[in-house]
């Protein structure tokens, strides 16, 4: 059962951090945006593919990696971010995701030549809400996706996008997680709105991914 009274099968997410819904754990989640100037970038894709191809052939099980819509940085497409480190990377190419995994994902050293600093607040937070229907209801999470993106634009530090297809294949949607802490919250509705933005608005900047397991009993 997690902190809100819900029966779940894996994990109490507003306290376990690394691990994901519905069980296994990663420690680090790359987010690929998908849209450039209004439109699905095919480039993007190609580069989202590459990366789950290499990944699942080197076993890297422990690195997430999602497509997301509109992060905000068209004129660095296809962009993506890879937390809890927050180093974003610009105009990729397939050809460039080897050398983020050896170099960055294994090796612990960002591929400079790829990176650029977006001109963002030190206590960023950064909420992905997963909204694909089919795993989450007739409603999926757009009425979570709009009262977020309606609370952050009172707030100059958080910034809510919307993923592009299923976040997490959990059966425990709608979720949203949120970063650099790594707080995943599950079936999402009104009545948990409120709480999730406080939480969301009060993470400390520990970005370590230190809460502990919930044992399935």
């Amino acid at each position: 059962m997690n902190v809100f009274g819900d029966e779940v099968v894996g994990y109490s997410l507003t306290t376990r951090k690394r691990d994901y819904v519905g069980g296994g754990s990663f420690n680090r989640h790359v987010l690929v945006d998908v849209i450039e100037d209004g439109s699905i970038s095919d480039e993007a894709f190609a580069v989202k593919k590459k990366f789950f191809n290499d990944l699942n052939e080197r076993g890297m099980d422990d690195v997430k990696i999602s497509t997301v819509r509109s992060m905000g940085y068209d004129d660095h497409s296809p962009a993506a971010v890879v937390y809890p480190d927050g180093v974003w990377y610009e105009n990729l190419d397939t050809s460039d995701v080897p050398d983020i995994i050896d170099e960055h994902l294994i090796e612990d050293s960002p591929v400079e030549r790829l990176t650029f600093e977006p001109d963002l607040p030190d206590d960023f937070r950064h909420v992905i809400v997963c909204t694909f229907l089919s795993q989450c209801g007739p409603e999926g999470g757009g009425k979570a996706l709009g009262y977020l993106k309606k609370q952050a634009r009172e707030t100059d530090n958080i910034q809510v996008t919307q993923s592009y297809g299923c976040l997490k294949e959990c059966s425990m949607g709608p979720v949203c997680c949120s970063y650099p802490n790594g707080d995943w919250y599950p079936n999402v509705n009104e009545s948990k709105f409120e709480s999730i933005w406080e939480a969301i608005v009060s993470e400390s900047d520990d970005s370590s991914f230190s809460a502990g397991r919930i044992a399935e009993d």
